[in-house]
């Protein structure tokens, strides 16, 4: 039998959002209450992402990845590749969600953070991935 899934909580001080397992079935997203607010919703569409690639994939679907996981944890990648196809794609999705933010955005201060995140943050993410 396959060894079950390492397992990973996600940790508030580092990370802004994660998908955690619900229900040993399901997926859900987690958000760190800390996060800013103006940066949360494009943050939460980042994880939409990665539940839809997961439940996409026989491999990651949450009937598979959260069978033997109590709620509210995560999962480590299989590997190095999986982990870039799944982080590129969500990061796109992020960074198209900032962009369309950042031109309708009236507080200068989160308009500032969002384009920070959108230029600074995520493309120095997706590059620890290869993307």
């Amino acid at each position: 039998a396959e060894a079950p899934p390492p397992v990973m909580v996600p940790v508030s001080a580092t990370a802004g959002a994660s998908v955690v397992c619900k229900g040993h079935n399901t997926y859900e997203v987690w958000q760190n209450s800390s996060e800013p607010a103006c940066v949360q919703p494009c943050e939460k569409k980042h994880e939409e992402k990665h539940i839809a690639d997961f439940n996409a994939d026989p491999n990651y679907k949450a009937t598979v990845k959260c069978a033997s996981l109590p709620d509210g944890e995560t999962f480590t990648y299989a590997s190095h590749a999986d982990a870039a196809r799944f982080e590129c794609a969500a990061s796109d999705v992020e960074i198209a969600c900032l962009t369309a933010q950042i031109s309708k955005e009236t507080d200068e201060a989160c308009k500032t953070m969002a384009t920070h995140r959108r230029d600074v943050i995520l493309p120095n993410y997706k590059k620890g991935f290869g993307c």
